[in-house]
C-alpha cells in the first residue's frame, strides 16, 4: 500500500527540515564544527523507496489530472542524479563550507505542467493548474 502525503504532511516536512538545519547550524557553532549543507530543489528522477516523496507527488498529481485553481507558483527543479553528484562533490572537497542550493532551473509551475503534458501525451494533464500539493487549505 502506497502512502500519499497530504498538504499538512508536506508542511510538517518543510518545517522539520528547516528546524533540523537550524539545529545543525547552532550545534556546529557551539562545538566549533564546520557544517556543509546541500538543499536541493524539487528532485525529479528515479526513486528508491516504495513511497512517493513530495517531489514525485507533484508529477503523479498532474498525471492523474489534478484540476484545482492555478496560482503563481515557481519551482526550482533538479535531477536526482545531479543531487547525488553534488553531495559527492561537496563531500570530496575539503574546502567546501556553508550552505549550497542545488537547482538546475527555476520555472513557473504552468511551464512544468506543460512539459509534463508534452512528455506524457497519453495522460490528460490539464493546463494552468494548482494541485493540492500547493494548496493553502486541507
Amino acid at each position: 500500500m502506497s502512502y500519499l502525503p497530504n498538504s499538512i504532511d508536506l508542511l510538517q516536512l518543510k518545517i522539520s527540515k528547516t528546524l533540523a538545519e537550524k539545529a545543525a547550524w547552532e550545534f556546529a557553532k557551539e562545538q566549533s564544527l564546520d557544517v556543509v549543507v546541500l538543499n536541493p530543489g524539487t528532485a525529479m528522477g528515479p526513486i528508491l523507496p516504495p513511497n512517493l516523496n513530495a517531489s514525485m507527488l507533484m508529477l503523479l498529481l498532474l498525471l492523474q489530472g489534478c484540476t484545482e485553481t492555478y496560482e503563481d507558483v515557481f519551482m526550482g527543479s533538479v535531477h536526482v542524479k545531479d543531487v547525488a553528484l553534488a553531495h559527492i562533490l561537496l563531500y570530496e572537497n575539503p574546502s567546501a563550507t556553508g550552505r549550497h542550493l542545488c537547482v538546475e532551473a527555476i520555472s513557473h509551475y504552468g511551464d512544468f505542467a506543460a512539459k509534463v503534458a508534452e512528455l506524457y501525451p497519453e495522460y490528460k494533464v490539464p493546463g494552468n493548474v494548482l494541485c493540492p500539493l500547493f494548496s493553502h487549505g486541507s
